[in-house]
């Protein structure tokens, strides 16, 4: 696929540099990066490797699938869909258009379930798993606690399906399709849920790789982007042990609107926003 560059085969380093210029000249925010990603990928090969091989030639069908990728890229198509997965708290999540694709901020979400679960054997649920991430990452680091993850898509159920049995926790992770907590057979320790925050505006403002690609369910929160935060809510009581904990990835500006939801339905509840690295409020964990 690689061999040393010769008269009229283009090198790994000319790649880049058209790719890069291709992906520049359509937007994309990281045409670089991607390039990279994207060549690396095709090559089956680490960023790393591919850039200690700058100057060695392309073979023709690498360059020619390398340019096909390139293509989808440069409309604005996310590269997790393109080479079907995504790096999410250590661990490969395959991924493709059935579910939105996992993001660094939400492996706060995660810190903030695993420091809650670690203090005891309850089960917990994952409400919304869409690709299973969240799910998997707290059964690999809980090698004792069962998890419930719902959805409401059998589609996305699919995905994680496979992402469960990809890292071996098929065992503890039992997959529920339904509305929010509607499925759970019993009551659970603590609830985990990165819901649709987004709300309509935002959503009409999203860039092209979530508004054209991304499964809109994921995102639409409705008018405010609290709909499915008030409808859980609504849900928890039945569903919820003693002093159960519910931990939830918000809106940067959603903190204070989801203590008052939780709040009407929990009055004697505990409250603690999380902020993020950029400090912004990420996670809200309420104790009830």
């Amino acid at each position: 696929m690689m061999a040393e560059a010769a008269s009229g085969r283009v090198t790994v380093r000319e790649a880049l540099r058209l790719a890069n210029f291709v992906l520049r000249e359509a937007q994309v925010e990281t045409p670089r990066l991607d390039a990279e990603v994207l060549l690396a990928h095709q090559l089956g090969i680490t960023r790393s490797q591919l850039l200690a091989r700058l100057d060695f030639a392309l073979d023709a069908e690498v360059e020619n699938g390398y340019h096909a990728l390139v293509e989808r890229r440069s409309l604005h198509e996310p590269v997790a869909y393109i080479i079907g997965h995504k790096e999410f708290y250590g661990l490969k999540i395959e991924v493709d258009h059935r579910v939105s694709i996992p993001r660094p901020e939400t492996e706060i979400l995660v810190e903030v379930a695993l420091a809650s679960a670690r203090q005891g054997k309850s089960p917990l649920v994952e409400v919304g798993t869409g690709s299973g991430a969240v799910a998997v990452a707290l059964a690999v680091n809980l090698p004792q606690v069962e998890i419930y993850a719902t959805d409401l898509s059998p589609a996305a159920l699919e995905v994680a399906e496979e992402n469960c049995r990809r890292h071996n926790v098929l065992d503890r992770i039992f997959l529920l399709e339904g509305d929010l907590l509607e499925s759970l057979p019993e009551p659970v320790a603590l609830v985990v849920a990165n819901l649709p925050y987004l709300s309509r505006q935002e959503l009409e403002g999203a860039p092209p790789e979530v508004a054209k690609y991304e499964p809109r369910r994921a995102f639409d929160g409705g008018v405010n982007g609290l709909d499915q935060y008030r409808r859980l809510f609504a849900q928890a009581p039945p569903h919820l042990l003693p002093r159960a904990n519910i931990c939830l990835e918000v809106g940067a500006s959603q903190a204070q609107a989801i203590n008052r939801i939780g709040r009407e339905e929990f009055p004697k509840a505990k409250v603690a926003v999380i902020k993020d690295l950029a400090g912004l409020d990420r996670v809200v964990f309420i104790t009830t």
